[in-house]
């Protein structure tokens, strides 16, 4: 299994991507679709939950040559958002009893970039905005697709998931999901724009968009390793 892991690093994120996308697409017509759901999340919140006790507890931790916080109004103002869209997706699944390939297929694809960011990132990652002494921009994989791929994807997630449970099928359910999609994301955008402040002494990246991906930069990012 590692040494299956070790060789994703040599296959390029598009054809990785593709193979998700189909696994997901057919995992709901083989297995209940809620199931294929919980099958599709599970494995990648777990293997992110590993990656970050490796690296929290098996390296030495770097210096750190500045950092800021976010304010606990802000931290409120995603949470909220947060449950704004879980309520919508509980109701909406309520309401219809039905769960949709189509979003299982964007919370798979999501996720997954979402975990090989966290792998590109390596021990830059902090849990809030800092940077460590020998501190190197990434540029490269999932960030030749955006500069910051972990909060688009973060975000993402939530009216993907809203899909998944049929959020989208009705105008009250509709709204209340881009609305708690809002609230979630703004403090994330935020915390972004803090990152690039401390960074600013850092060399930029001013071909690569902040967050919407481009023609360009989706291809540039399919070309790239699926892992460092």
């Amino acid at each position: 299994m590692l040494q299956q892991l070790k060789n994703l690093r040599h296959i390029p994120t598009g054809i990785a991507i593709v193979h998700v996308a189909v696994f997901a697409g057919v995992l709901p017509e083989i297995t209940p679709p809620v199931f294929a759901f919980f099958f599709v999340v599970v494995p990648l919140a777990g293997i992110t939950l590993i990656e970050e006790v490796r690296v929290h507890y098996g390296r030495k931790k770097p210096d750190i040559v500045s950092e800021t916080e976010i304010s606990v109004l802000w931290q409120i103002i995603s949470f909220s958002g947060l449950t704004i869209v879980v309520v919508n997706c509980i109701s909406a699944y309520l309401a219809h009893q039905m769960v949709f390939t189509s979003g299982i297929v964007c919370v798979a694809v999501i996720g997954t970039v979402l975990w090989q960011s966290r792998r590109w990132l390596g021990e830059s990652y902090a849990a809030k905005p800092r940077i460590f002494s020998k501190h190197k921009l990434v540029t490269k994989g999932p960030y030749q697709l955006v500069r910051h791929p972990i909060y688009t994807c973060l975000i993402a997630l939530l009216p993907a998931s809203g899909l998944v449970f049929g959020a989208f099928q009705s105008s009250a359910t509709t709204v209340g999901t881009l609305i708690g999609t809002a609230l979630f994301g703004g403090p994330l955008i935020k915390r972004a724009l803090l990152e690039e402040e401390l960074l600013g002494a850092l060399p930029q990246t001013p071909e690569t968009p902040r967050f919407i991906p481009t023609p360009r930069s989706l291809w540039r990012y399919l070309r790239e390793p699926f892992l460092p």
